[in-house]
Parts: C-alpha cells; sequence; structure tokens
C-alpha cells in the first residue's frame, strides 16, 4: 500500500486529489515505536503530524499530575505536533 493509499484513508486528507495526496507523500517517512515508548510530550514544541497505522497509543494530558486525563486510540489516528 503505498502512502498516498493510507493518507486518503486519514479523515484529514480525505476529499484531496491523487496529485496532493502524492505531494504530501513526498514529506513522509514511515517509523516504528516501542511499546511504553514516549513519542510526543505535553508543552513541548512539535515539528510532525502521526498517523497510526497499526498498534494504539495513549494520550495523557497533564501526565504526573493528580488530574492526569488518559485516552487510548487506534490506527487511523492523527496526533499531531510530533
Amino acid at each position: 500500500m503505498s502512502t498516498a493509499d493510507v493518507l486518503c484513508k486519514v479523515w484529514l486528507f480525505q476529499g484531496l486529489t491523487e496529485d496532493q495526496l502524492n505531494a504530501i507523500s513526498s514529506f513522509t517517512f514511515q517509523t516504528t515505536f516501542d511499546p511504553g515508548e514516549t513519542i510526543v510530550e505535553e508543552a513541548h514544541t512539535g515539528n510532525g503530524l502521526y498517523i497510526v497505522l497499526s498498534g494504539h497509543v495513549e494520550v495523557v494530558k497533564g501526565l504526573g499530575t493528580e488530574n492526569a486525563r488518559r485516552a487510548q486510540n487506534r490506527k487511523r489516528y492523527c496526533a499531531g505536533q510530533g
């Protein structure tokens, strides 16, 4: 499956033309993370967008505080500012 094929299934990119998807694809790369590995941290400046192709991510707001909130997201989820 090409990167453009993956992108067209993500809500953020739906409706784009094949040429537009191919243009965006040229700026992408695929990576793998280990279970429990931190991908992005709250309050840190990011420079990317993550699309989960398999597995899941846990999003924690307020990590290390008594008011921490958690959510789990599954594939094709967009996690911003990585």
